[in-house]
């Protein structure tokens, strides 16, 4: 149901951000020393929370080390779709999955990362209008990528 309304490139970036997601827990569990020395950061984050949470740890790392990839990804892939996207809607959709926590709110990283509010609300958008053909305001607006046209049936 969540992409019901999507576009393809919203998709890509979602196998994308969930393909880091399993390279990184692949990568520790088969290379622990090898990882550990890798991404020193994760770990340091790992060790420095009272109640760590992966999902999150690994989203800071992603940020660190796949942005700009993952952005370039998005990059190719549209470019092989025919579509005319910038290096900047590209690195802004592949904030896409980062820039809140499970509570809603902002985190910390990508207003690190991102402090001017018009900017972040620009990267808003992209994700948004790419997930639902709306704006962060509900106003309709056209996708840069293709609908997805995932049609999903509830299933009783």
């Amino acid at each position: 149901q969540k992409f019901a309304n999507s576009s393809d490139l919203a998709i890509v970036l979602a196998i994308l951000h969930e393909s880091v997601h399993a390279y990184l827990v692949t990568y520790f569990k088969n290379e622990p020393i090898v990882a550990q020395q890798s991404y020193p950061e994760m770990v340091k984050e790992w060790e420095l929370r009272k109640h760590p949470d992966l999902n999150d740890i690994q989203h800071n790392e992603i940020v660190r080390n796949f942005m700009l990839d993952i952005g370039l990804s998005l990059k190719e892939y549209g470019v092989k779709m025919g579509y005319n996207l910038t290096t900047e809607f590209c690195n802004d959709l592949a904030w896409g999955g980062l820039t809140n926590n499970k509570n809603g709110a902002l985190t910390d990283m990508f207003k690190n990362m991102v402090p001017n509010i018009s900017d972040r609300n620009r990267i808003l958008n992209v994700i948004t209008i790419e997930q639902s053909g709306l704006d962060i305001l509900g106003n309709s607006k056209p996708l840069k990528g293709s609908n997805s046209s995932c049609n999903v049936q509830s299933v009783e």
